[in-house]
């Protein structure tokens, strides 16, 4: 993959904290706003929003890179980030 260039120990390093206990917890927060793009009934991109306004969530399928899934989930996120009040948006690392 492009973004890691098929090297282990960045995709490890990225890799730490997507456990399915934290994903589980990602979605169960109530002030996180969590969403899944379907597209011909698959999962095509993920994203998940903090209530602070940090983007700790933004994945697109392989099958759908370069579609504007990403665009797509990223502008559904800033909707629901002026929705809160928040004038802005950012990422955390990893």
């Amino acid at each position: 993959m492009a973004d890691h260039e098929n090297r282990e120990a960045p995709l490890q390093a990225w890799l730490a904290n997507k456990t399915a206990a934290n994903v589980e917890t990602w979605i169960c927060n109530p002030a996180n706003i969590m969403l899944v793009a379907i597209i011909e009934r698959r999962i095509g991109g993920v994203g998940c929003l903090r209530a602070n306004g940090r983007v700790i969530l933004n994945y697109v399928s392989p099958l759908y890179r370069f579609k504007g899934v990403s665009k797509a989930v990223l502008e559904a996120l800033e909707q629901h980030g002026q929705a809160l009040g928040l004038r802005s948006l950012g990422h955390e690392p990893g």
